[in-house]
């Protein structure tokens, strides 16, 4: 059904790496469409202690190249206790709302042009987008080269510096969905960057990486965790790095696309989980086994 509105409507979902996923994805539909982006963040958790938690308010989004409209996040109702009374409440509501609502789960790139009818028939648009060139066609349209924070500032690092990411977190609790990066692809990462610049460790768990990655802690100038900045000035320390070690998540690997703009090298584990085949991110990564530490490309 066709409707006169000059707005579309797109989910975001998961943690900030996906997020940034849909904001690229929603820069790409605004700009060849025309019609104004409401970015839809009422389904993450908003909360000091949830797991995941909308991220991408916390940056300044430039407008759109063609839509004069400053860039809107809807934000959820304040929901301040992951699993709460209150939280549980919300979400039943908001099922109820989305059962009676349009909404439509398509989020590959080649089918771009179908997606861009459904928004122009004020379909909301969900899905993970995570193909690249989502992210290259949104550069195109004003998706800023380097996020820059509104109010937070970066960690205060030795620069130029060397990153590596170690996800741990809730990678732990579904070793059936998500391989965790081993030491052997680590040490490789840090051969194949072969730099003697200062080397930062970004992790969600520094007592995990401790007890884990010996050999790899040896190596760093400094270990970066959950107590020595937050999430958004995490992201902002690996991809202001000159080169990255990327674990096998977004998170990182939204950070590997900005080192790559400034001309850094990127290396990136074979596999992202068990369950998805196909690799979405950019084929001039240098590719090594999460396993065996191998250099596959």
């Amino acid at each position: 059904m066709a409707t006169n509105s000059d707005t579309f409507t797109l989910n975001l979902v998961g943690g900030l790496g996906n997020q940034l996923h849909g904001m690229a994805a929603g820069y790409v539909i605004a700009g060849r469409t025309g019609l104004k982006p409401i970015f839809d963040g009422t389904d993450i958790p908003w909360g000091s202690n949830a797991s995941r938690k909308i991220e991408v308010n916390k940056f300044f989004w430039p407008n759109i190249s063609g839509v004069n409209t400053p860039i809107k996040i809807k934000r959820p109702l304040v929901t301040p206790f992951r699993n709460g009374p209150h939280q549980r409440v919300m979400a039943r509501i908001r099922d109820s709302l989305k059962q009676n609502s349009d909404l439509i789960s398509t989020d590959k790139y080649e089918e771009l042009n179908q997606i861009m009818d459904f928004a122009r028939e004020g379909k909301t648009l969900s899905g993970y987008f995570a193909q690249s060139e989502w992210i290259f066609d949104a550069f195109e349209f004003g998706f800023p080269t380097q996020l820059v924070p509104e109010r937070e500032i970066r960690p205060q690092l030795e620069r130029p510096y060397n990153a590596l990411h170690i996800r741990l977190g809730d990678y732990l609790w579904h070793p059936d969905v998500y391989p965790l990066v081993t030491e052997r692809y680590l040490l490789s990462g840090i051969e194949k960057i072969n730099s003697d610049l200062p080397l930062y460790i970004f992790t969600d768990d520094v007592a995990m990486t401790q007890a884990n990655y010996p050999q790899i802690v040896k190596k760093a100038s400094k270990i970066i965790g959950p107590n020595d900045a937050s999430t958004v000035n995490s992201f902002i320390g690996l991809s202001f790095a000159k080169n990255i070690v990327t674990a096998n998540s977004s998170f990182s690997s939204w950070a590997g696309i900005f080192v790559e703009r400034n001309g850094g090298k990127v290396i990136a584990p074979n596999l992202m989980n068990h369950v998805e085949s196909k690799d979405f991110r950019p084929k001039s990564w240098i590719r090594i086994d999460i396993n065996t530490g191998n250099l596959l490309s």
